[in-house]
């Protein structure tokens, strides 16, 4: 991994500006613009599972302080951006482009603070946490990072949106695997039965949904936390990845009758030549700190 932060440091040098990714900066002009782009700052909180989050727990799991230099240039740069966009219209205009995808920035802005405490990145954070919207996986993010920070500040009003959060998603919206969504989105709630189809079961928020369960329990010790955990990573994690065949992985669970993954809109993804936001989302989920963390669980329970 030092040798991976190696070679990405020499790229970020290279562009000399802090921004590190593998589109152009550019596609940040059009959003802040508010013109069509296929949802830029969710790709950047995607490579969560590579880029900023990675970098965070390479400097405080592993002690590199190269990896911490390229996490906070990279969060300067985003906070020169945002703060030019406010300076030239309005914080308003900011938010009205914070409308498009934009996954947990606030998130894991608010990690990094607990590590740099530069006010920049608190500020930073605050200015991404929009939690208006109903794609699920724009809206569940970004209620991670509302968790994240109550755990930063103490304002409880962000533990009570979490709480809030879940027990309506929970009541209304989860199907019985634990998963939720259909096409992406949520449909009217307790209408499930109606839903049931191939493009159920979006596999980012699923996994985002057992973060927002996961920081509930570790806050309340509620055994209903524990037993949505346990329910949805049983059924709605397991499956996801093809176990016999690495590199295959699925984006959305089909839920309806007479339905298969092998025979669905999206189908099973191929090694090669499938890249969707749930093949980083699988990477991150099939680690040890989900392991680590049911077994904690099941030692609780027990």
């Amino acid at each position: 991994m030092s040798a991976l932060v190696t070679a990405l440091a020499a790229c970020q040098e290279k562009m000399g500006t802090g921004y590190l990714s593998a589109f152009p900066s550019e596609q940040f002009d059009r959003f802040e613009a508010i013109k069509p782009v296929w949802a830029p700052y969710y790709t950047i909180h995607k490579l969560e599972s590579n880029v900023l989050a990675i970098y965070l727990d390479q400097y405080t799991l592993a002690g590199n302080k190269q990896a911490l230099k390229m996490v906070t240039w990279m969060a300067d740069y985003f906070y020169n951006r945002v703060q030019n966009v406010i300076r030239t219209y309005s914080l308003e205009r900011h938010w009205l482009s914070l409308n498009e995808e934009t996954g947990g920035m606030n998130d894991v802005l608010y990690q990094l603070f607990t590590v740099t405490n530069d006010p920049k990145h608190l500020l930073l954070a605050v200015q991404a946490d929009n939690i208006a919207g109903f794609h699920a996986n724009t809206h569940i993010p970004v209620v991670v990072g509302a968790q994240m920070r109550y755990e930063v500040t103490g304002d409880l009003l962000y533990k009570t949106i979490g709480t809030f959060f879940m027990d309506i998603v929970n009541s209304s919206y989860i199907y019985a695997t634990g998963g939720t969504t259909v096409g992406e989105f949520w449909e009217d709630p307790k209408r499930l039965a109606t839903t049931l189809e191939t493009e159920n079961e979006e596999s980012c928020a699923t996994y985002n949904m057992l973060k927002v369960s996961r920081n509930l329990f570790r806050w309340t010790k509620e055994v209903a936390y524990a037993d949505y955990y346990e329910r949805t990573l049983t059924n709605g994690v397991l499956g996801i990845q093809r176990a016999t065949e690495p590199g295959i992985m699925i984006y959305m669970l089909p839920l309806g009758r007479g339905v298969s993954k092998a025979r669905s809109f999206h189908h099973w993804g191929t090694q090669f030549d499938s890249f969707w936001c749930c093949y980083g989302t699988c990477l991150r989920l099939n680690t040890p700190r989900v392991l680590i963390f049911s077994a904690i669980w099941s030692l609780l329970i027990s």
